[in-house]
C-alpha cells in the first residue's frame, strides 16, 4: 500500500507537504507542500504520461523516506492530494483558500523557480529524483539491490524473437555491440571529481543494458531463467571491465597508457587520484575520503596493473572484447547447479568461438603466429580474477575498520567471486 504523509489540521504547527510528508514550504498548486513535490508537480505536468511504475504495483512509497522514488506513483499522489497545473486559480465555488495562519511563511506560487532539478549524465538530462537513492547508516552505504535484481530479472525474462538469418553468439554479440554505439565512441573528458551517484546511476545503467546485451544472443536468452540469472551474476564485473576499457582506448588518446579510466560514456577519471563526493554526504576537511583512498589505493593499483595498462598496450581490437566478453558469459565450469544441458551449450559455443577467433586472426589481422597475443588475453581475465578476490578482502577489511561496508559488494550480484 502507498505510504502516505499524515493529513495536516489547520492549527498544526509543523505543516506537512500533503505528498512526502516533508516540512512543508508554501502552497503549492492549490496544495501545501515542499519545494521538491513542486517542482517535481511542475516538470511531470506534461511528461507524466511516459512514466512507469518501478514496482509495477500503482502502489510504491512516495514518503520523504522511500528507499526509491516512483515517479508514477509520486504524480498520482500529487493529483490524489489536488494537486493542479492551474495553481492557486479557484474553479468551483465548493474550493476554499486556507487561511494565512497555515503557514506563516511567504507563499510562493506555481512560477517560483525550482531548485536544480537535472543533473547532465552524458549528455542527458537526468532528473536529480532519478538518481540511486544512497542510505548512508555510520560506515555502511546500502543502495537499492533488490530493485535493480528485479530490474535485470525482467530483461532476462523477455521472449527470444527469431531473426531471418541465423547468427552464431559470437555474431549476436558483435552485432549488439556495436548497436550500443552506433555513431561510434563519444567524445570524453577527464574529471579530477565525481559524484559517486553519477557513477552508481551509469552502473546501474549499464549493468541493465549488459543484460541486454548477453540477450542478444539467442542461445541464452533460450536458457531456463535461473541459469541465466546465475550466469549474469558471474559475468556482468568481467564484462563490465572489458567494455569499459575498450571504450576507454576509443574515446582517450594517451602517449603514455595509465590509469585513466571512462566511468561514463563522457567521463573518465584518474582512478588513483580521482576525489569523488556524495550529495548531502558530511565529510568535514576530506578526512574519510583521504582515508577511504589510502585503504583502496593498493586496489586501484592493482586494477591500473593487472587490467587497465595491459589492455590499452594490447589495444584490442572490436572482435578480441567481444570474444572475450563471450568467454566470460560462456566460461560456467565453475558455476554450480546450472542445468545439465545448459553446461553443454556452454562448451559448444566455446569451441565454435574459438574457431571464429582463429579465423579472425588468419583472415582478417593475416597473421598466423597469434599465440602469444591470446596468452595475454587470458592473461587479463586472469588479472582480474585477483583484482577482483583482493578487492573482497580489502572490502572485509574496511568493515573492520569501520570505514566501509556496502550492500552491494555483499549482494547476489559479487557472491560469486571467490
Amino acid at each position: 500500500m502507498s505510504s502516505s504523509p499524515p493529513a495536516l489540521r489547520l492549527g498544526d504547527c509543523e505543516k506537512l507537504c500533503q505528498v512526502c510528508g516533508a516540512d512543508a514550504h508554501g502552497i503549492h498548486f492549490q496544495v501545501i507542500s515542499c519545494r521538491a513535490c513542486a517542482a517535481f508537480f511542475r516538470r511531470s505536468a506534461e511528461c507524466a504520461h511516459r512514466y512507469k511504475c518501478r514496482s509495477d504495483t500503482f502502489e510504491c512509497d512516495v514518503s520523504k523516506n522511500a528507499p526509491y522514488n516512483c515517479r508514477l506513483c509520486r504524480y498520482k499522489r500529487c493529483t490524489e492530494v489536488g494537486m493542479t497545473i492551474e495553481g492557486l486559480k479557484l474553479k468551483g465555488r465548493d474550493e476554499i483558500s486556507l487561511p494565512m495562519e497555515v503557514d506563516s511563511s511567504p507563499c510562493t506560487s506555481e512560477m517560483t523557480p525550482p531548485p536544480q532539478s537535472y543533473v547532465d549524465i552524458d549528455g542527458e538530462q537526468i532528473p536529480i529524483e532519478d538518481l540511486p537513492v544512497v542510505q548512508v547508516e555510520g560506515h555502511e552505504m546500502k543502495y537499492d539491490v533488490e530493485g535493480q535484481m528485479e530490474t535485470i530479472m525482467k530483461i532476462l525474462d523477455q521472449p527470444c524473437w527469431p531473426l531471418s538469418v541465423r547468427e552464431t553468439p559470437m555474431q549476436s554479440l558483435l552485432r549488439g555491440y556495436h548497436s550500443m554505439f552506433p555513431h561510434g565512441p563519444r567524445k570524453a573528458r577527464v574529471q579530477h571529481e565525481l559524484n559517486f551517484q553519477i557513477y552508481l546511476y551509469f552502473m546501474r545503467k549499464q549493468m541493465q543494458t549488459l543484460a541486454k546485451w548477453a540477450m542478444e544472443c539467442r542461445e541464452f536468452a533460450l536458457l531456463p531463467l535461473q541459469d541465466k540469472r546465475k550466469m549474469y551474476c558471474h559475468f556482468w564485473n568481467y564484462v563490465f571491465a572489458f567494455e569499459r576499457v575498450a571504450r576507454t582506448i576509443q574515446s582517450i588518446k594517451e602517449d603514455n597508457p595509465g590509469p585513466i579510466y571512462l566511468v561514463t560514456d563522457t567521463i573518465a577519471v584518474d582512478i588513483i587520484n580521482v576525489e569523488f563526493f556524495m550529495t548531502g554526504w558530511q565529510d568535514e576537511g576530506r578526512t574519510w575520503h583521504r582515508e577511504f583512498m589510502n585503504h583502496f589505493r593498493a586496489v586501484n593499483e592493482l586494477i591500473v596493473t593487472n587490467f587497465i595498462v595491459p589492455t590499452k598496450l594490447l589495444n584490442l581490437t572490436v572482435f578480441e572484447t567481444v570474444y572475450m566478453c563471450l568467454y566470460s558469459i560462456w566460461n560456467v565450469k565453475k558455476l554450480a547447479d546450472l542445468s545439465p544441458e545448459t553446461y553443454k551449450i556452454a562448451d559448444r559455443i566455446l569451441d565454435e568461438a574459438s574457431s571464429e577467433l582463429h579465423y579472425y586472426y588468419i583472415n582478417e589481422l593475416r597473421t598466423t603466429n597469434y599465440v602469444s597475443r591470446l596468452s595475454k588475453l587470458f592473461k587479463l581475465l586472469s588479472g582480474l580474477e585477483s583484482i577482483y578476490r583482493f578487492r573482497k578482502e580489502e572490502n572485509i577489511r574496511a568493515d573492520l575498520k569501520k570505514l566501509w561496508k556496502s550492500n552491494i559488494d555483499d549482494s547476489e550480484f559479487n557472491a560469486s567471486i571467490l
